[in-house]
């Protein structure tokens, strides 16, 4: 009975131990799989980090054959900038060179410039003096031809020519009108009467044969310097004057006068005869004297 009871007894233990045995090797199994998955998790992090790791490196390699590559242009470039800078030294000396050999050509010029100069310096003198006197001359000459001066007026039928040298005659020449103030002048003091509105009025410009610049003529025959139909002037002649050739009357035109036209005196350019070619003038023609 004892060994019975004994028996189930150790049956019921050795059970118990199997049901403990079991439960605690499912246990350990669940424990073994969590530890087997989070293991082969952790094993495929690992990959991911060394297959990103191996990118990187990968792309690094890449920049770093590239930085390789513009390092071995940028030593071709600094050896040709070295290769230049040498031969630009090499220019700056030789221009240094040029340089020191022309000082010292004019330092010895300046010397022989100064023997000439010492040489000179009484003829030079003499020549600025004269300079200086033939200036003063011509400023003079030209302040005395823009003043204001004496003027006739002379109502007579006579050609250009007659009148230039009755003009010479009475000691002076026809009339140069050098600036607004004299023109001015002349049409306030001398020409401001209906009567004398009515004349055609020598002056003293004209041209010569085959030239179409008119000029004031100087009682020697010559001309003066002044283009009177160029710059300056345009305000003084008449529209669409000079015109150098009257076609209604066939007859070339080379001598000035001065009339009323269009409420203003206005140059003109006309045929020495003016009568001759226009009959209807007859009575109407004069000349202004200026005497200095």
């Amino acid at each position: 009975m004892i060994k019975k009871g004994r028996r189930r007894l150790i049956a019921g233990i050795t059970a118990l131990i199997m049901l403990t045995v079991s439960a605690v090797g499912a246990e350990a199994t669940s424990d073994t799989r969590k530890q087997l998955e989070d293991a082969k998790e952790e094993r495929e992090a690992t990959q991911d980090q060394k297959d990103a790791q191996e990118e990187n490196i990968s792309s690094m390699e890449e920049v770093q054959s590239g930085l390789q590559g513009e390092l071995s242009s940028l030593n071709s470039q600094l050896a040709e900038v070295s290769g230049n800078l040498e031969e630009i030294e090499n220019n700056i000396i030789a221009k240094n060179e040029e340089i020191a050999t022309t000082q010292a050509e004019l330092e010895e010029a300046k010397a022989t410039e100064e023997v000439i100069w010492e040489e000179q310096t009484t003829e030079a003198a003499a020549e600025a003096a004269a300079t200086a006197v033939a200036e003063t001359s011509a400023a003079e000459t030209q302040q005395n031809e823009t003043a204001i001066h004496r003027y006739v007026l002379a109502v007579e039928d006579c050609t250009w020519t007659e009148a230039y040298e009755k003009a010479k005659g009475a000691g002076g020449y026809l009339v140069h009108i050098n600036s607004q103030e004299e023109y001015d002048y002349l049409v306030n003091e001398i020409l401001d009467d209906d009567e004398i509105r009515g004349l055609k009025l020598w002056i003293g410009g004209a041209r010569a044969d085959g030239n179409y610049e008119y000029h004031w003529a100087n009682t020697d025959g010559t001309f003066g310097e002044e283009v009177l139909n160029g710059a300056g002037y345009e305000g003084f002649w008449m529209e669409n004057e000079p015109s150098f050739r009257d076609d209604s009357i066939g007859q070339d035109e080379y001598y000035m006068n001065i009339f009323y036209y269009n409420d203003r005196w206005v140059w003109n350019d006309v045929p020495n005869d003016l009568v001759s070619a226009v009959s209807s003038y007859q009575g109407t023609i004069g000349y202004i004297i200026e005497i200095e």
